[in-house]
């Protein structure tokens, strides 16, 4: 069991402070089949690999193994109020060895970033109209480091320069069906990958999302500013 905090349970505040260094990389390739007279794509495909990397926190590190301890229906815990993370693993580690510092292994440790393949494949299926692949597949490297959900999800979009549109399936974790619908005009875009739990009543609620982001191209390049460049011979 591993901590880190800013947070200085004493004065009840948080101490902005450096607990950490790590490094983190995206590697992927990418190929385009660009339509020859429009600034459309035929095909287009992607393979990366994202979030490799990890972090070495300063912190806690405790090793927690022994007889086990009741935890939910424990009387002791019920009735006592912890200030801290410290405490807390001080209690369980008295608990487990008898003795509350047993458990420390250290004031370091470190964590994995939530390294994932990701494959992507679109293809032009009529005018401004596209239909999309998306498979993210978590690929842990480290022994303890954060997960990133197993995605495949099938879209399908409209593409204009002024608006866009489309609805998307996902499969969450390889047995969750989930909907979801995005819009946007001009930058702006507003969607959702699990749309349904926004709108219906749900029985049992595992998770519903929305989201909001702008979209801007500071390079961005098209036919009509490359002809514009090109020198012309006219008399």
């Amino acid at each position: 069991m591993n901590f880190a905090t800013n947070y200085n349970f004493e004065n009840h505040k948080y101490e902005y402070n450096q607990r950490g260094k790590g490094f983190g990389l995206d590697l992927g390739v990418s190929v385009v089949d660009r339509d020859r007279d429009a600034e459309d794509y035929n095909f287009k495909a992607g393979f990366a690999i994202l979030d490799f990397g990890s972090v070495n926190f300063e912190g806690e590190n405790h090793l927690l193994k022994g007889v086990p301890l009741e935890v939910e229906n424990n009387r002791i815990l019920k009735n006592t109020k912890f200030e801290s993370p410290q405490q807390y693993l001080q209690f369980l580690s008295k608990e487990i060895y008898g003795n509350e510092n047993a458990s420390l292994q250290g004031t370091n440790f470190k964590m994995g970033l939530p390294t994932s393949l990701h494959f992507n494949i679109s293809k032009n299926i009529a005018e401004h109209q596209y239909f999309n692949v998306d498979w993210i597949q978590r690929i842990p490297i480290f022994e303890n480091g954060l997960k990133r959900s197993n995605i495949f999800n099938g879209s399908y979009t409209v593409q204009k320069p002024v608006v866009g549109y489309g609805g998307s399936v996902s499969l969450y974790e390889y047995r969750s069906l989930q909907f979801g619908a995005y819009f946007r005009i001009g930058p702006l875009i507003l969607g959702s990958e699990n749309l349904f739990p926004l709108i219906f009543k749900q029985k049992k609620l595992h998770s519903a999302d929305f989201y909001m982001a702008i979209k801007i191209y500071p390079f961005w390049d098209n036919e009509m500013k490359r002809h514009r460049r090109k020198n012309c011979n006219c008399n």
